[in-house]
């Protein structure tokens, strides 16, 4: 398995953080400059969505 780049990780730490919430709501918590809505929601959906499909499945 690969490692998270810096900007995955931490990405990764503050959707930890928060629990659940959309990508406007990651991009708040990171100080200014912020990343940008486009990279987050690709970090997002590279690394999350995956895992949610998977659990989506178990319950079937």
């Amino acid at each position: 398995m690969n490692e998270l780049t810096k900007a995955e990780e931490q990405v990764m730490q503050v959707l930890w953080e928060i629990k659940e919430g959309f990508v406007k709501d990651i991009v708040a918590k990171f100080p200014n400059p912020k990343p940008a809505y486009n990279m987050v929601s690709t970090i997002i959906r590279i690394h999350y969505c995956p895992i949610k499909l998977f659990e989506k499945r178990e319950i079937l």
